[in-house]
């Protein structure tokens, strides 16, 4: 009996042998996904420097252990006026169309899916320099409501207001002693500004996150050493010469120096760094990308104008929770990379993995605008130039904010059955009476336009009133129904009957009086004197007579 129970363990045990070691074998065949997960392969587009106008198109595919980067077909972009040489930061927006940041004045330029020009942003005195452009907020998958960048005309950062067409948020960078310039904003969860500035006169770098509340004070400041203006930031001394950035949601920063590219923890902790010595390139780093949460890919260039490629002009991919040095290089490029974005898109912020916002920005669709109260006019007639009273109101059924460039009252002679079936456009060839400018009406709001119209461009008869709203693009919209009016002389005017006297034509003889209106004769009544029919009767008449006849005696005297 006890052999037996002997046998029967020897048995479970190695039972348990085998069952422990075909769950081994299943867990690890279980953990094969969880390595390719740490794998990654897709396409990314590269902004160069030249008069080219494509953007160039590379594969990548990365792994912890090696890295390949792969020419593609280029992208075209159709430019309707000069080439890229001017543009320095790429956005792929959510829907497909491309977004690029121009530094001598256009603004941002978008482009549809086939590279064609959709529109050209340009806010206020155009944009002299506007690097490190990133989406706040979208109107639509493609459209841009409002965009976060640098002005290093005047060292600051804005928010500027596509729709509103101005700047929306605006903070001052600089410091006593230096002027500063951005290298590179991200939008972050949470309505923070990542912005990534260099002082070039006092010799220092830093990273500033604002909160969208609060413009006057950053809450996080991060400089490569100590300044008296910010003497609440913490010293990274890495931080120096910034060229680009790009942030996780989690708050953690990707930052590319001129000569490392270091990843930073939200409270700026440098958590990973690779000099570029270790790469074997020459030159500086100049852009970044994040493949995934884990792999970047980083350009460098060679500072300088260059008409031929350089060799250290290339790209670079990095595991930035590895080595320090390259997982790839590319070979040498045609151009300097200026920019690098994610054929897939990152969503437009900079940030990776986070898209833009939408619904937060104001809109410009007039058809959410509804009429509770239809247009009224003070009164049915008035005489000519005399104010006409009006009042009108809608509301805004939108979810959103929504702004119109203008409300105008315009006037056409006649009746308003004349006009049935006008279009708003047809309309604004028409006279304006009266204009209300740039309301944004928010969700549900009431705007009641009220005020007195100029009449005096108007004439004498029966007049019909319309209001029509603009949008910002120049899109016009009826907005309530046509009011009949009319310019009247009064009641106190004097009519006066004015009968043709015919053509007289130069040289033709005075025809004579009509031989069948009476003669004149003398005014006895007041005193007057004739000396003949048809002699003047009042002094004005003497003197004209009296001269007529001292311009004929000079005449016979000539």
């Amino acid at each position: 009996m006890k052999q037996h129970r002997n046998k029967v363990s020897r048995a479970a045990a190695l039972a348990r042998v085998l069952l422990a070691t075909a769950l081994g074998v299943s867990l690890q065949l279980g953990a094969a996904p969880v390595a390719q997960a740490q794998s990654v392969s897709t396409q990314v587009w590269v902004l160069p420097t030249g008069g080219t106008r494509v953007l160039w198109s590379y594969q990548v595919q990365a792994s912890p252990e090696s890295a390949q980067i792969t020419r593609r077909a280029d992208n075209p972009i159709n430019l309707e006026d000069g080439s890229l040489a001017s543009y320095t930061a790429a956005l792929k927006m959510p829907g497909g169309h491309l977004l690029l940041g121009d530094g001598a004045g256009r603004g941002a330029v978008r482009f549809d899916a086939r590279g064609d020009e959709v529109e050209s942003l340009s806010p206020p005195g155009q944009w002299v320099s506007s690097p490190g452009l990133s989406v706040v907020s979208l109107l639509d998958d493609n459209t841009p409501g409002e965009l976060l960048m640098g002005d290093n005309s005047v060292g600051r950062a804005h928010v500027y207001d596509t729709v509103e067409g101005r700047y929306i948020w605006s903070t001052p960078l600089g410091l006593s002693n230096a002027s500063a310039r951005v290298a590179a904003t991200a939008v972050l969860p949470g309505e923070r500004f990542a912005l990534a500035v260099n002082w070039p006169a006092a010799e220092l770098s830093g990273l500033l996150i604002f909160d969208r509340d609060d413009r006057n004070t950053p809450a996080l400041t991060l400089l490569s050493a100590e300044h008296p203006d910010r003497s609440d930031s913490r010293v990274v001394p890495e931080l120096s010469l910034l060229r680009d950035m790009m942030a996780l949601p989690s708050g953690e920063l990707l930052v590319a120096t001129s000569s490392a590219i270091l990843r930073l923890s939200a409270e700026g902790e440098v958590m990973w760094q690779a000099p570029l010595a270790d790469a074997g390139v020459g030159g500086e780093f100049l852009a970044l990308s994040f493949l995934s949460e884990r792999f970047a890919i980083v350009s460098t260039y060679q500072p300088g104008l260059w008409t031929s490629p350089h060799p250290n002009h290339r790209l670079l991919v990095y595991d930035t929770a590895g080595d320090t040095t390259p997982l790839s290089v590319s070979s040498p490029l045609d151009g300097a990379p200026l920019a690098i974005e994610l054929a897939t898109g990152h969503g437009a912020t900079r940030t990776f993995g986070y898209e833009a916002a939408r619904g937060d920005a104001t809109l410009s669709d007039l058809s959410a605008l509804a009429v509770y109260d239809d247009l009224t006019l003070a009164s049915d007639a008035v005489p000519p130039g005399a104010p006409l009273g009006l009042s009108l109101g809608v509301r805004n059924e939108a979810e959103a904010a929504t702004f119109v460039r203008a409300f105008e009252l315009l006037a056409a002679p006649g009746t308003c059955a004349s006009t049935e079936g006008w279009s708003a456009e047809r309309w604004q060839e028409e006279v304006r009476l009266w204009m209300y400018l740039e309301p944004t009406l928010q969700p549900q709001q009431e705007l009641l336009l009220s005020g007195e119209a100029n009449t005096a461009p108007l004439f004498i008869g029966p007049w019909c009133a319309q209001m029509v709203a603009e949008n910002v693009r120049g899109q016009a919209r009826l907005i309530g129904s046509a009011a009949p009016f009319s310019i009247t002389a009064g009641e106190d005017a004097d009519t006066i009957e004015v009968e043709s006297l015919g053509r007289f034509e130069p040289g033709q003889a005075d025809p004579g009086p009509d031989p069948e209106a009476p003669p004149l004769t003398p005014n006895t009544e007041g005193g007057g004197c004739s000396s003949g029919p048809g002699a003047p009767s009042h002094p004005g008449g003497f003197a004209m007579a009296a001269l007529a006849i001292l311009i004929g005696q000079r005449r016979r005297r000539n």
